[in-house]
């Protein structure tokens, strides 16, 4: 990319062919807008590959979804709590008994 840019300052590449390199990246950041806002909206990522016309679901999550701020704490806060109060008793799911925590499991 750093050469691109080197051949963009020098001149070397008509102003038609750095129109084309514009258009080209602009389209770029509306894919890539596309692929973050589909994702935000719970977009399932085989559709969202398919709208990116993308052969490849690995470039789709890889490249084209980006978690937006605050995402990864809200699906974290979102799990269910599973943590168990101390002494509570669970069914194991083998017999009628509870399975009492605190003394092993006996």
């Amino acid at each position: 990319m750093l050469i691109v840019f080197a051949i963009f300052a020098l001149g070397a590449v008509s102003s038609s062919a750095k129109e084309i390199m514009r258009i080209k990246n602009q389209l770029n950041q509306t894919s890539v807008a596309a692929g973050s806002w589909l994702a935000a909206n719970n977009v399932h990522p085989k559709i969202t590959q398919s709208i990116l016309r993308h052969s490849d679901i690995n470039l789709t999550m890889s490249r084209y979804t980006h978690t937006l701020r605050g995402q990864e704490a809200q699906a974290v806060a979102e799990l269910p709590d599973l943590s168990l109060a101390s002494g509570q008793n669970i069914a194991t799911g083998t017999d009628d008994r509870p399975l009492n925590l605190n003394d092993g499991g006996s």
